[in-house]
This record gives C-alpha cells, sequence and structure tokens, in this order.
C-alpha cells in the first residue's frame, strides 16, 4: 500500500509540473503571437501610417520605462 501511493504522489506531481510547463509556454506563444500580428498590421498599414505607427509605439515604450 505504501509504494502505491508513493507512486501515485510521483504521478500526480509530474502531471502539476507539466500542466504549470505548459502554462508557461502558453504565455509566452501568446506574447510572439502579438508581436507577429503588430508586425502584420504594419504590413497592411502604407508607409506613412506605420511611420506614425512606430513613432508612437517607441513614444509609449518611453513613457513606460520613465514611469517604471
Amino acid at each position: 500500500m505504501c509504494k502505491v501511493s508513493v507512486a501515485r504522489r510521483r504521478i500526480r506531481g509530474g502531471v502539476n509540473a507539466g500542466w504549470r510547463r505548459g502554462k508557461e509556454i502558453n504565455f509566452l506563444s501568446q506574447q510572439f503571437n502579438t508581436t507577429l500580428n503588430i508586425g502584420r498590421i504594419i504590413k497592411l498599414l502604407s508607409i506613412k501610417q506605420s511611420v506614425r505607427l512606430m513613432i508612437s509605439l517607441k513614444i509609449l515604450f518611453k513613457l513606460v520605462i520613465a514611469i517604471s
């Protein structure tokens, strides 16, 4: 009985670890997808609009750094 419970605990722990790792991977992939989407939007926009967008993004980035 004792050996069985230890094995079960190990299996549960493994599942939890895998689930956590999966969560992290999902989060990273979501961030990557957002960056890809921004790239697609810039491609769709005209050159002038994309330049304006990049400037506004830079300003936002600077503001975030200043706040932090």
